[in-house]
């Protein structure tokens, strides 16, 4: 499992829309998913959570607006609130029924840690 990533997201469209993170089934029309300086993209994203996963014991955001992530695991959904940062909260990513749902305001690019997990 890869430990950690930094996205950014970018929502184009003039309404908020939830994204999961990363999960089959594409992103929401006006949303893109690129890691910093665009050098991989949501699909080859998404097939690295699905071929080795993504781990992690938090995350942030740098924008203060969005205050809740929704964690995904099977058919459990645990919202969780916060302000900026999470930490203590151990996740896996797999591209399928283990991911993270974020909703992202219209016409707002965000930054979206899931922080490296320490041991």
């Amino acid at each position: 499992m890869i430990n950690g990533f930094l996205v950014e997201i970018n929502n184009h469209s003039t309404s908020a829309q939830a994204v999961a993170l990363f999960r089959e089934g594409g992103l929401p029309e006006g949303v893109t998913i690129t890691t910093l300086g665009q050098k991989i993209d949501y699909q080859s994203l998404l097939s690295i959570a699905i071929s080795e996963g993504f781990m992690g014991g938090g995350f942030q955001t740098d924008d203060d607006g969005i205050n809740e992530i929704v964690l995904c695991r099977g058919n459990q959904r645990t919202p969780l609130l916060f302000n900026i940062m999470l930490t203590d909260q151990e996740m896996v990513i797999d591209g399928g029924e283990n991911y993270v749902k974020i909703m992202v305001p219209a016409d707002k690019v965000v930054l979206f840690q899931l922080l490296p997990m320490l041991k």
